[in-house]
């Protein structure tokens, strides 16, 4: 192998589904590449923590929110099938054809637009008009250090100085307490870094560039 091994590759290495070629190209590979070995140690360690930890009870109120959610569903196919029996007798009559078209069109846009805005209210997520071009003010950008390191706030989150530019190998989410507690025990580190900042950090770990998600703060600095 002439590159370094991707973390989908070394996940499907640890979880022991490759074929046996690819596994034996693959430890070759790992053989004589340090930083891939490291790479490789690291995730050995993360799920090792992993299975360490308990398991999250889901919150009560899923089930409530699945069963409307099923409801939900089921009434727009009811509603199809309303639309799908009117179009059989109206399409028996050729001369309102042309409108016909026309106003299932229109109807088809507005539904589409109604039902994207719904799925980004559910979801929590604002729906967002660009203001015009020169009318936004870009913030500067802040800089903390924590434990040492220093950080600096950008639009994706908190970034260690270094890491531009890196693709992080794993993903840490500190949002539950019983998961913070868990990875704080194993690294000391994050346990100032979650008083200190919040949202998504970007930060160095066991030589490997790791996300960590933390819980959002009550208050802004």
């Amino acid at each position: 192998m002439t590159q370094h091994s991707t973390v989908e590759q070394l996940s499907i290495y640890l979880d022991d589904r490759l074929h046996e070629p690819e596994r034996r190209r693959l430890e070759g590979h790992l053989a004589e590449c340090e930083e891939c070995r490291r790479r490789l140690a690291g995730m050995r360690r993360v799920v090792q923590g992993l299975e360490r930890l308990d398991r999250t009870a889901p919150p009560p109120q899923l089930a409530h929110q699945v069963e409307q959610r099923i409801l939900l569903e089921g009434g727009r196919q009811g509603l199809l099938e309303r639309v799908e029996r009117r179009l059989d007798v109206m399409m028996a009559q050729p001369s309102i054809l042309p409108i016909f078209a026309l106003v299932i069109a229109l109807a088809a846009i507005v539904y589409l637009f109604a039902y994207g805005l719904e799925r980004h209210q559910q979801r929590g997520v604002p729906v967002i008009f660009e203001p015009p071009a020169g009318s936004v003010r870009q913030e500067p950008a802040q800089s903390r250090e924590v434990g040492g390191r220093e950080f600096t706030r950008r639009e994706g989150g908190w970034q260690e100085s270094g890491s531009a530019g890196t693709n992080p190998a794993l993903v840490l989410d500190l949002t539950t307490p019983d998961a913070a507690a868990g990875w704080i025990e194993r690294y000391p580190e994050l346990g100032q870094l979650s008083r200190e900042l919040d949202g998504r950090v970007v930060l160095r770990l066991d030589e490997e560039w790791v996300e960590v998600i933390l819980p959002a703060r009550d208050s802004p600095d």
